[in-house]
């Protein structure tokens, strides 16, 4: 049986197509919703290892980690995500975001951007992390 055209929906949660396995070698557990640069790959060759993105300007490829990455453990990164229930207040939508110490983001301040607000609130605000697509 065929899937109906009508059936097919566009994904607005999660693109896993978007999305890498990759090693964390730092030596402590890597958050969901971090910012993370490639900092190698490992002794095979099979697996990129990741390291939180700092805040300074960085030119090596950019993720944000799509789930909790434990210490000496393979996660899953994504090249976008879309961070709900935050404090944007202190922008507006378009503002930019920029990279902040040990991979975070900010609002203002900052040296790259690595995605923008797209609600500004104080509770219910939102936010596009997109660390390759904007400079």
């Amino acid at each position: 049986m065929a899937i109906k055209p009508r059936r097919i929906k566009p994904n607005t949660t999660v693109d896993y197509l978007g999305s890498w396995t990759v090693l964390n070698e730092t030596g402590a557990d890597i958050e969901k919703n971090k910012l993370v640069a490639i900092s190698g790959v490992n002794s095979n060759g099979a697996f990129m290892i990741v390291e939180l993105l700092g805040a300074g300007a960085d030119s090596r490829v950019k993720f944000v980690t799509g789930q909790k990455i434990p210490k000496g453990s393979s996660g899953v990164v994504r090249a976008a995500a879309i961070l709900s229930n935050v404090n944007t207040a202190a922008g507006a939508v378009g503002d930019a975001v920029n990279a902040a110490a040990s991979g975070g983001w900010q609002i203002g301040g900052g040296s790259e951007q690595v995605g923008q607000i797209l609600k500004a609130d104080a509770t219910t605000g939102s936010v596009l992390l997109f660390p390759q697509g904007v400079s």
